[in-house]
This record gives C-alpha cells, structure tokens and sequence, in this order.
C-alpha cells in the first residue's frame, strides 16, 4: 500500500503525552483497536507522522499481537517499533517509533475514568456483585463447604495421604 502522506516537518518535545503540535488522527477517522482508543501522531524533531501511516500501523499491531515478544508485546509493524506499556501501573498505551518518528494510542478523553469494572459494575454498568469470603458463589448462592478429602480427611474422618508424602 503507498504511502499517501509524508511526516509534516515540525519542531516538538516528542515522546510522553500530547504537546500542542501533536495530532489526534482519531478526531478524524475514529478510535482504534479494540478497546476503541484515540491514535496520537506525536510531534518530533524528525516530524510527525501522517494519519493514513499511524492507521496503517495500528491496527496491524493488534491483528498481530499474538506474534508480539515479552511482557511489553515488542513486534515489527512496517518497519515500526511497537510495544505497549504494561507495566505494574501500565497504561496500556501502545507506543511505536521509526526514523525519530512516534505515536501512540491514548484513551479517549472521556475515557480517563477509571475502568468500571473496578468500580464494581459491569457492561453498562450492570452492578457486580463485590467478592466475598463467605461461601457464596454467582448471586450469594451459597457454595458447600470444601469436603473432606480436601481437608485431608476421607470417609468418616480417616486421614488421607498426602500426594506429597507417596
């Protein structure tokens, strides 16, 4: 596929965040992927990058992540270097450079909101039930006890071997 745009030649911080010089392709044709996050041409000092060529990598990225290598899903894209930030407090933002060239992904702007699963709801914010300790199970439906072999005990309390002790 050719190329449509070339990298416009700005001056610009790069890297981490938007500056005022960065595009939000996404404001034009869409969030990406899918967790549907905006597309960010990030300004460098080589330029920024074309919309068409950020939505060209992207979601490549995805349709390839099974590919990807090690915990950051490191992978080629079109001569791009992809990995995504997973880290313990990871934004699982996707970031890829070629050329002194970036972008990234970001969540949309309304999306900052933490996930709302962990605000125990769900889809649409169906409330979900919190995790309790107390044998219950799918909606406090309650959960028998765990039974006697589990608790090294057999029929009518007779131990049990350990599987460790054979």
């Amino acid at each position: 596929m050719q190329q449509l745009e070339t990298p416009v030649k700005k001056g610009g911080s790069g890297g981490g965040g938007a500056s005022s010089e960065d595009v939000n392709c996404s404001a034009l044709g869409g969030p990406v992927g899918p967790r549907k996050v905006d597309l960010i041409a990030d300004a460098t000092e080589a330029g920024t990058v074309g919309c068409t060529e950020a939505f060209n990598v992207i979601p490549e990225y995805f349709d390839n992540i099974d590919k990807a290598v090690g915990s950051n899903y490191m992978l080629t894209v079109r001569g791009w270097q992809c990995l995504t930030d997973t880290g313990a407090e990871g934004t699982h933002e996707i970031r890829c450079e070629k050329d002194g060239l970036k972008l990234h992904t970001t969540p949309p702007k309304d999306e900052n909101t933490p996930d709302p699963q962990e605000q125990g709801t769900g889809y649409n914010g169906v409330p979900i039930d919190p995790p309790t300790d107390q044998g219950t199970g799918y909606h406090g439906v309650p959960v028998d006890p765990p039974n006697a072999q589990d608790r090294g005990t057999g029929y009518q309390g007779v131990p049990v071997d350990s599987p460790d002790q054979n």
